[in-house]
């Protein structure tokens, strides 16, 4: 009797750790998601600044020949 209920007992416990693996993997993988919108939102911004930056070079160049 007691070897059934630690035999089921421990098939719980493995159920619980697969799952709360899983969980966790799921958790990780949103995590990952998330910081590639973040990067790739800052890479846009990046490349709107730099484009900003050359505008204002070219700006002022042709302001300079004039």
């Amino acid at each position: 009797m007691i070897t059934i209920i630690d035999g089921w007992f421990l098939d719980v416990l493995l159920v619980v750790g697969y799952v709360s693996l899983l969980a966790t993997m799921v958790m990780l993988i949103k995590v990952i998601q998330a910081l590639n919108q973040k990067i790739s939102k800052l890479e846009n911004d990046l490349d709107w600044w730099r484009q900003e930056a050359l505008n204002r070079m070219n700006f002022s160049k042709k302001v300079l020949r004039r």
